[in-house]
Order: structure tokens, then sequence, then C-alpha cells
């Protein structure tokens, strides 16, 4: 289930300071990967992938600012993370034909920086 726009304003209007939501981007993650998106319509697959931007937008230098914090195959795992989520977010807006395997990759690539930021948020 896609976190709804009331839900997130509550949920914003409450925040606590951590501007990282595990629940809403966890669920919209697992939206995305096993919610059957190409039977979605457009309008839910914009709204999905616009979200998935969102999170990764957000992860991004928040996990970057925390790789101090990481050693070994953790750091190399959000490096290449970190790099990959860029290139995903730096290609042209995709064509419908290929929307539906963006979704797919941002949402494994914010569920993978959740993670790492969690991770890294134990660690310091």
């Amino acid at each position: 289930m896609i976190p709804t726009e009331a839900r997130l304003a509550t949920e914003l209007a409450a925040d606590d300071g951590d501007l990282v939501d595990d629940e809403t981007i966890s669920q919209t993650s697992e939206a995305a990967l096993w919610a059957p998106v190409g039977s979605m319509s457009g309008q839910e697959q914009d709204t999905l992938l616009k979200r998935l931007e969102g999170h990764t937008h957000l992860l991004l230098p928040e996990v970057a600012d925390r790789l101090p914090h990481l050693q070994g195959e953790w750091r190399a795992v959000a490096k290449h993370v970190i790099a990959r989520a860029e290139r995903v977010l730096g290609t042209p807006a995709p064509s419908p034909k290929d929307k539906s395997a963006r979704v797919m990759d941002l949402a494994v690539y914010s569920r993978a920086l959740l993670r790492l930021y969690r991770v890294a948020e134990e660690r310091s």
C-alpha cells in the first residue's frame, strides 16, 4: 500500500526532528517491489515514482554524510549504492515503457540507502 498524502502530512506535522521516516520509506519501497507495478494506473505509477525519487534524494546526502562511520564492506556497499542511485536519478525521465524499471530500481536503492543510513547511525 502506498502511504496516503494525508498520512504523510500528519507525520510531517508530528516531526520528531528525524527527516528519515523508516516506515513511510519502507512501505513505499515494499509497494513498488511487491505490487504488480505494470497493473497500476499511470497516475499511481507516477505517484509511486515521485515518492521513490523523493526518498532517494533525501537519503543520498544523509548516507554520504555518514560514510566516515562505515567501515570495510559497509563503506564499499554504500559507495556503490550511492553511485548507482545517483546514476538512476541523473537519467532523463523514463518513457512509459521504462517507468516500471525505474520504479523498481529506485525501490531497491531507497531501501538499501535506508538500511545503510540506519547502520551508519548505529555506529556513530
